[in-house]
């Protein structure tokens, strides 16, 4: 499944220390989830994209905590000084897709809430890794040593936050919007009363069934406009 895919991969976004053991795991297997999603919508695809780029830099990330493994010499922290500000601009491309897409199918199918909260965070996770790669970058030597921990442990507890809420975003969306072909809404509590639970079993699967078909016309919305690029071409 797309979004549970996606989910896992995002989660290990969550390692905000040692992301250079990590990240290209995290790339990897968000790039299976996304390649699921990327026929859905434009921004599905740009995030699978920027997820193969994501995995590219962590294999080079990989290395360089390998080698300081292995190499004590080797100066890990100055090749960190480039690699980290890298790796959190790439993260504002990959965050702010995932989270339009999101946005894109949850309005499309008629999820408001899950729609405006995947907006939101559009915005506010573009800003958070920005400012994070801004504070990277080796220009900030003017300020005291101790500010300038405390800035960095600010910023890192401020990007554990709001990865742990946009990965609330993308399970609500892989427990409330149902992909063609797939059953993932989970079953409410049911009541003593049964008309209740039938009532219930028949809006979920109007829900559903509705939910699948304005998800497969954007997928042929989609595919209709590849196939009219690839005649102009």
């Amino acid at each position: 499944m797309g979004f549970g895919t996606l989910f896992i991969g995002y989660f290990l976004l969550l390692n905000v220390t040692y992301f250079g053991y990590t990240d290209l795991i995290s790339g990897l297997i968000m790039l299976m989830g996304l390649y699921k999603l990327s026929g859905i919508n434009k921004d599905f695809k740009l995030a699978f994209y920027s997820a193969s780029v994501f995995s590219l830099f962590g294999a080079a990330e990989l290395v360089v905590s390998v080698i300081s493994i292995f190499m004590p010499t080797f100066k890990e922290g100055e090749a960190l000084l480039y690699i980290t500000p890298i790796r959190y601009v790439i993260l504002v491309f990959l965050s702010a897709f995932i989270m339009k897409g999101i946005y894109e199918v949850a309005k499309e199918v008629g999820l408001k809430q899950l729609a405006q909260k995947a907006k939101y965070y559009f915005y506010i996770s573009s800003v958070a890794f920005s400012v994070a790669a801004i504070f990277d970058l080796p220009f900030f030597g003017f300020i005291p040593g101790k500010a300038l921990a405390i800035i960095s442990v600010l910023l890192l507890l401020a990007l554990f936050i709001i990865i742990a809420i946009e990965l609330s975003i993308i399970y609500k969306a892989y427990m409330r919007i149902c992909m063609p072909g797939e059953q993932v809404y989970k079953e409410d509590k049911k009541s003593k009363f049964e008309f209740v639970n039938k009532f219930r079993a028949h809006e979920a699967e109007k829900q559903r069934e509705y939910a699948e078909y304005k998800l497969k016309k954007m997928t042929n919305s989609a595919n209709k406009k590849k196939k009219k690029k690839g005649k102009k071409k």
